[in-house]
């Protein structure tokens, strides 16, 4: 729900913007007595997620969390703990072995108060028949095919996680030593081109089948990404997660983002939808907002490969010349590095730009590959 605050170094912005000049999301935050807001899902057979915040204004730049902790308890008082223990305002609680025909509920400590939510009966889960890609030439669209019938409710929710192999945007063709800042040629191959990046979708893909005919969706989108992205170099994997919702989860789930996206007021909530099903057992007059739903969940993967890659020509107009004279030292503690020849106020040098440009490391990824990787067929 927070937006986004674009801030770049003084450097950067004298270099301007290229593909490979990122922008940092600030986090501002005010310290406001402010209503805790849980929300999360107890997904059984998968991993639950309990989500904290405050109740703010989201006109505000405001983006405070509250750390907590929580776990999920079944009617029997059988436990299930975070895989973090430390405190957090987004809490993962692994249940892949949890039980279904039980009752559950979430247990938050935050801010030295207790919440429950009251006490819920999985939904039964709907079944994944299909994952399918597609291409329109500019976008990759994510489709997915599900067989409502168990569920019958007449809404449902997505969650996927992506992983997708990506290389850096170059590989470098000089290396510098620092010792006394001379160059030389890159004689042996790069490691650090290719690695591997995972991401979490950020909020529920909602789905209203209650006013179609059958139980049965086909090509449902619930991801979207460019042809140009690095989603596309080599190998993409999503794993879809689908879950049956009430009537009352879809609602409050559908209102949140409707506002999130228009930059509404959680302050003027639309009565009966907001408050959720949560109550503050250490304080009973203390307020809370929120829902957690609970639902056993289906799950599915699908692979694609470099299909639909676009690809876009190299940009080299943000390198930089760094000469002796520019004391090469102060854009290598910079964390700049020597990429490649290029042309620069029409003087041929060895060009400089961020590390992130040439070590995928650097650029968010990790090198260690999935344990499902070589699951993909082609």
């Amino acid at each position: 729900m927070k937006a986004l605050h674009y801030i770049y170094s003084a450097v950067a912005v004298l270099l301007g913007l290229s593909s490979c000049i990122y922008p940092y999301d600030a986090d501002i935050s005010k310290d406001t007595d402010q209503t805790v807001v849980i929300e999360g899902e107890i997904l059984v057979g998968g991993t639950s997620t309990i989500r904290l915040s405050y109740l703010t204004d989201l006109a505000r730049t405001s983006a405070n969390h509250p750390a907590g902790r929580a776990w999920i308890e079944d009617e029997d008082g059988k436990r299930y703990e975070a895989s973090n223990i430390s405190l957090s305002w987004t809490i993962n609680i692994p249940m892949e072995n949890a039980p279904s025909g039980k009752r559950y509920r979430a247990i938050v400590e935050v801010d030295g108060e207790t919440y429950q939510s009251e006490w819920l009966e999985a939904d039964p889960k709907p079944v994944i028949t299909g994952i399918h890609f597609g291409s329109d030439g500019r976008q990759v669209t994510v489709y997915v095919d599900v067989d409502a019938q168990a569920c019958r409710s007449g809404y449902m929710g997505f969650a996927y996680e992506e992983t997708w192999q990506f290389h850096a945007d170059f590989i470098p063709e000089y290396v510098i030593n620092p010792t006394n800042w001379s160059y030389s040629e890159m004689m042996t191959s790069w490691p650090y081109y290719w690695c591997y990046r995972s991401n979490e979708s950020l909020q529920m893909v909602l789905l209203d089948y209650s006013t179609l005919e059958g139980v049965e969706t086909k090509q449902y989108p619930i991801k979207n990404f460019s042809c140009a992205d690095s989603r596309n170099h080599q190998r993409y994997s999503i794993l879809v997660k689908a879950f049956a919702l009430s009537r009352d989860a879809y609602l409050y789930n559908k209102q949140t983002q409707e506002m999130s996206e228009q930059g509404g007021d959680l302050f003027s909530p639309e009565p009966g939808i907001l408050q959720g099903n949560l109550v503050c057992t250490s304080d009973e007059g203390r307020p809370v907002m929120g829902l957690v739903l609970a639902a056993e969940v289906a799950t599915k993967r699908a692979f694609l490969n470099n299909m639909y890659l676009r690809v876009t020509k190299q940009d080299d107009s943000f390198m930089i010349d760094v000469p002796q004279e520019k004391m090469p030292v102060f854009y290598y503690d910079m964390n700049y590095r020597p990429i490649k020849k290029t042309t620069i106020d029409e003087k041929e040098t060895i060009g400089w730009g961020p590390h992130r440009c040439i070590n995928c490391i650097e650029a968010g990824g990790t090198q260690e590959k999935p344990d499902f990787w070589d699951e993909y067929e082609e």
